[in-house]
């Protein structure tokens, strides 16, 4: 447990470096922006596609893998969604975000560092945060269009507005065009120059580093934020022993029942038992939509992760 601990922790210590240098404002003001954008828009996609570009195709179709983290997903969507809709009265579009929010794992910024750290020299822990990242964009749709689904709109005008909105976002995603852009070369078979991979593996090297002080900075400009709806404390309760718990287990289940074996199984778990992704905050705020609940389990979910994934690692060891 203590190996594991000290394995991870400079992981939160970068993490608290990035909320000094907001407080202590060693940035120009929009530097947390400019980070996020850079991690989102160039390092992730840069590391996503050089390590999916140089897998084979057998190596990126771990189906048992993808089969589990899906059920796991899925499994805990709907019964977030139906807790809720029933328990707390949340309308339709409004549950179908909350679940989102207690099932979108923040698998890059921080998924990624934690699997470098404890799987180091292992090409696997790139490869799993890629593959989650591809296969489970379907539920960031999923929370797309709910939010979309609570937008009012005159009567007649249906819902081809949001469909369009929808695949717009696909469309523009980096992190989903960085890694269909590598599975592309990987299954084409075609063999990277070298300055291009050097490039590539360069800007990559840069997403871990920069996505945990960017994770910081984020946090550290939730705490400041004052005024406004505050939020509910039973639903962060809830929220967070979903998001921690509850989805690490089943996946975990789901990765027994599927026959997964090696170190796919502790690189899904801890995926899953990542917190809440900084995006649903960003979904929240651009749809005007639930934004005090959003904010806070984004930021409990990632000051509580320590303990969890620390528990989860030793109990899986």
């Amino acid at each position: 447990m203590l190996t594991i601990f000290y394995t991870i922790m400079p992981v939160f210590l970068l993490i608290v470096l990035g909320g000094v240098i907001q407080r202590a404002g060693w940035l120009p003001r929009d530097g947390a922006a400019a980070l996020n954008q850079y991690v989102y828009r160039i390092a992730l996609p840069a590391l996503l596609f050089i390590a999916i570009a140089q897998s084979s195709p057998e190596r990126l179709f771990e189906g048992s893998f993808i089969a589990a983290l899906l059920a796991g997903l899925g499994i805990c969507y709907l019964l977030s969604f139906a807790l809720f809709r029933i328990f707390f009265g949340a309308r339709t579009p409004l549950a179908g975000f909350q679940a989102f929010t207690t099932t979108f794992a923040n698998a890059a910024f921080l998924g990624l560092p934690i699997l470098m750290a404890l799987f180091p020299d292992n090409p696997d822990a790139v490869l799993a945060m890629g593959i989650y990242t591809l296969f489970t964009m379907p539920f960031v749709l999923t929370g797309i269009a709910m939010l979309e689904l609570g937008v009012e709109r005159p009567e007649g005008t249906g819902r081809t507005r949001m469909w369009f909105s929808i695949g717009a976002s696909l469309a523009r995603n980096p992190i989903l065009i960085g890694a269909l852009a590598g599975l592309a070369v990987s299954l084409s078979g075609t063999t990277l120059p070298h300055w291009l991979a050097s490039a590539a593996a360069m800007l990559g090297d840069t997403a871990s580093p920069c996505a945990l002080v960017a994770v910081g900075m984020v946090l550290a400009m939730q705490l400041q934020m004052s005024g406004g709806p505050k939020a509910q404390p039973v639903y962060q309760a809830v929220s967070g022993v979903i998001k921690l718990a509850v989805h690490p287990l089943l996946v975990w289940v789901c990765m027994r029942f599927f026959n997964v074996q090696g170190h796919w199984v502790p690189m899904g778990v801890l995926l899953a038992a990542m917190p809440t992704g900084t995006l649903a905050f960003v979904l929240a705020e651009a749809y005007d939509t639930d934004c005090a609940n959003t904010s806070a389990s984004v930021l409990l979910t990632t000051v509580f992760s320590f303990l969890s994934i620390s528990a989860a690692m030793a109990l899986m060891s």
